[in-house]
């Protein structure tokens, strides 16, 4: 008797993997949790009120001797990133795309700028921190499944962010009602704005990667950017409309998006049309503090253009500009605590100058088109979150600090994303192909 023939396509076609399906693994909690800690005991210093005093001795100490907890921190979770490498076999790097070229040879310039640093121990201490961490989410990004990624970012960003808010409690500094509050946490503000971006764009994806947990995500995702307007750091709040913008374009219908945009503008309409719009201008601008020079940033960005035309092309080495003396200097100059140019890009060109610029900014591209690319063919969620963060990055860099070649309290989620768009799967692919024959 012959098979029918939807029988025989599912014999004949059906592909059955072998290596679990990436939804089907439990979530790693265990080495989740740990990991979480471990980041943020590294990079959290409970040093959100001596931004208050302007006094940066300590801050200066630190450049000299370092952080013992991150020189203990990160070879530990660099030692798990290579067993994670070792039990994720069912992957390979895409060395031809452009993302992977353009990083790589950042990384290898990063490398390479030790030779001329002013101080090569403290870079060459800083690299290897730096490796320990792209090591780590390496191997998570190789073993654990997309979902399992995207939560794991929003998860850790929401501990860390509920730390920051009780260490305020219960140190009573957590005021919002006053009009000069801004909620720093363990954090400095515009650092503690950026984490809360990243905690609302992770969530959002993480709700629409599982289903299950679809409220709860989407309750963090309002978690968080209710924290970031506390922050009010302006950066990143600019930062966290490109980074949604993105988002919603390349995940939602045209009839959501057109929905969207209609409520948008009638709620502008009515606040327009209502007494709330100069409070909450007041508000969200700080009341125009320091609009004249950006908050300082203008003059900073012209003492630190001097110190560029001494070295265009190759800076002063990874992470070698902000020595004592040049913290010293630049903050007697202007007169505030000052280790960072408030501005990716010109940080790049102090450290590793326009040769790295130029390839940090290819990465940054690359990393916004292989996102967008990629959700296309997949309609992965953590695609979209990938292009949407690589987008912030492009934006949030005019004004602060964020880069892709240095630790930071955020950069570990973004490395996992970077790792993402770079790695291919075999399981995933399997899967995906399985998946194709009942479609």
């Amino acid at each position: 008797m012959e098979l029918s023939l939807e029988r025989k396509i599912k014999t004949t076609y059906t592909i059955k993997p072998a290596w679990p399906l990436p939804h089907t693994r439990p979530f790693p909690w265990v080495m989740a949790i740990l990991i979480s800690a471990v980041l943020f005991l590294a990079e959290n210093q409970f040093s959100a009120g001596a931004m208050d005093d302007n006094n940066g001795t300590d801050l200066q100490a630190s450049i000299l001797q370092g952080n013992l907890i991150r020189q203990i921190a990160y070879p530990f979770i660099g030692l798990i990133g290579i067993v994670w490498l070792f039990r994720a076999t069912r992957y390979r790097l895409l060395w031809r795309s452009p993302l992977v070229v353009s990083f790589g040879l950042l990384l290898g310039w990063c490398v390479l700028s030790v030779a001329w640093a002013q101080e090569p121990a403290i870079s060459i201490r800083r690299i290897v921190v730096f490796f320990f961490m792209m090591t780590c989410a390496a191997g998570a990004a190789a073993l654990w499944s997309h979902t399992q990624s995207v939560m794991f970012i929003s998860l850790s960003g929401a501990a860390h962010l509920t730390i920051g808010a009780l260490y305020e409690i219960a140190t009573g500094r957590f005021a919002p009602w006053n009009s000069d509050y801004r909620f720093a946490g363990t954090l400095e503000w515009n650092v503690q704005g950026f984490c809360c971006l990243l905690l609302a764009l992770s969530s959002l994806a993480a709700s629409d990667s599982d289903s299950r947990y679809k409220a709860v995500f989407r309750s963090l995702a309002l978690y968080g950017l209710a924290f970031l307007i506390l922050t009010k750091s302006r950066s990143s709040m600019v930062g966290a409309a490109a980074g949604l913008l993105v988002y919603y374009l390349l995940t939602r219908s045209l009839a959501k998006k057109t929905f969207a945009m209609m409520a948008f503008a009638i709620s502008a309409l009515l606040l327009c049309l209502s007494e709330g719009l100069n409070s909450s201008i007041a508000f969200l601008t700080r009341n125009a503090e320091g609009a004249s020079d950006l908050t300082g940033r203008i003059p900073l960005w012209k003492l630190a253009a001097t110190f560029v035309n001494r070295k265009p092309m190759t800076g002063y080495g990874y992470q070698g500009f902000w020595t004592v003396a040049n913290v010293d200097y630049f903050s007697s100059e202007l007169h505030w605590t000052i280790s960072a140019v408030h501005n990716g890009y010109l940080e790049t060109v102090l450290t590793l100058g326009y040769i790295g610029l130029c390839l940090h900014v290819l990465a940054l591209i690359f990393g916004v088109s292989n996102g967008c690319s990629n959700f296309k063919m997949t309609r992965s969620p953590i695609f979209a979150l990938a292009a949407a963060i690589f987008a912030v990055l492009v934006v949030v860099g005019w004004l602060e600090v964020v880069v892709l070649w240095k630790p930071s309290p955020y950069n570990f989620g973004i490395a996992l994303l970077l790792w993402t768009l770079c790695l291919q799967k075999h399981d995933w692919k399997e899967s995906r192909r399985s998946l194709e024959v009942f479609e």
